[in-house]
């Protein structure tokens, strides 16, 4: 699949085929994404790729059972979760330079993107999920104090495609010169 088909065609998967994602196919998912840009490359971010059952359904009980990434993960062959490293992002020597809060944040996000248009190359299906209990999902993956988990991807086989959502027109929201 080429760039544009999959920037035109990616959406969120929330159902997956009973299906297992080998471990190879993750680990290309996971080389693509690793080239995306970081602040003065600092490539703030971790990845725990979780296929234990036991452990997914734990972390979806952090999901609100209203939000269908709950059951995703549950369903999901693989879930990854991404975690950003505090203190680099927006630092230099140990002092943040950057009047940008949080910006590991971008980082995390561009290479949230990254993963899930690689996700395509393989016919996977992922769903990025925000809406979590934070501090429980760093206490089941016992992640260090100096991180952050910042979202969680379920991925798995796409059960059926999903109609293209209509999106804004593009002179909706850009502005030439000042706003």
């Amino acid at each position: 699949m080429n760039l544009i088909t999959a920037l035109q065609t990616r959406r969120s998967y929330r159902s997956y085929q009973a299906k297992d994602v080998t471990e190879e196919m993750i680990n290309q998912v996971i080389e693509l994404a690793r080239n995306s840009p970081s602040w003065a490359n600092t490539q703030c971010w971790e990845v725990i790729i979780v296929k234990d059952q036991a452990i997914k359904n734990a972390i979806s009980e952090t999901v609100p059972s209203s939000n269908a990434g709950n059951h995703a993960i549950k369903i999901a062959p693989v879930t990854i979760v991404l975690c950003g490293k505090m203190g680099e992002a927006g630092f230099y020597k140990g002092k943040e330079i950057s009047n940008q809060q949080n910006i590991y944040l971008y980082d995390l996000g561009i290479f949230s993107q990254s993963l899930n248009l690689a996700c395509l190359q393989f016919g996977l299906g992922t769903v990025t999920v925000g809406v979590f209990d934070a501090k429980k999902v760093k206490t089941i993956l016992a992640i260090p104090e100096d991180y952050e988990v910042v979202t969680l991807h379920p991925i798995g086989f796409i059960k059926e495609q999903k109609a293209i959502i209509p999106k804004k027109a593009v002179k909706e929201f850009v502005h030439h010169d000042q706003w």
